[in-house]
């Protein structure tokens, strides 16, 4: 375990069983288009305020969420992010868990704080867990 890192199930342990989403990888869990920073066609992952540590997968499904809200259907986010290796280890519970408690996450978020990117991102995470549902 990695010192002074809060473990991501602790994190979101009102939403999500701890058995989904633990794991001992170091995690970021802010992938924003900003957080991003691409050159010379290398990409890096900047401000890392808020790292946990859990299951290695969970980076790619947050971005699934942005994905989504740029215009991806959620099949095709998920095609996206299939090719990490990270990701082929999350098992179809573990995404449905999580895909449903983003969702709940994001539209508490649009109810309580109303941030104006708040509703696209509780509709992408609904949309997504709504396809996991559904599969």
């Amino acid at each position: 375990m990695h010192p002074r890192k809060l473990p991501f199930s602790r994190r979101w342990a009102d939403r999500i069983p701890p058995d989904a989403v633990t794991g001992d990888t170091l995690i970021h869990t802010d992938l924003t288009p900003r957080n991003l920073l691409v050159h010379d066609g290398h990409a890096w992952v900047i401000d890392w305020t808020n790292p946990c540590i859990g299951a290695p997968w969970i980076p790619y499904a947050l971005l699934i969420i942005r994905l989504i809200r740029a215009g991806h259907t959620p099949a095709a986010a998920e095609d996206v992010v299939s090719v990490a290796e990270a990701w082929q280890g999350a098992t179809p519970y573990a995404l449905d868990c999580f895909a449903a408690a983003a969702a709940d996450l994001w539209r508490g978020w649009h109810q309580t704080i109303a941030a104006p990117h708040h509703l696209p991102l509780a509709e992408a995470a609904e949309a997504w867990s709504a396809h996991r549902a559904v599969g």
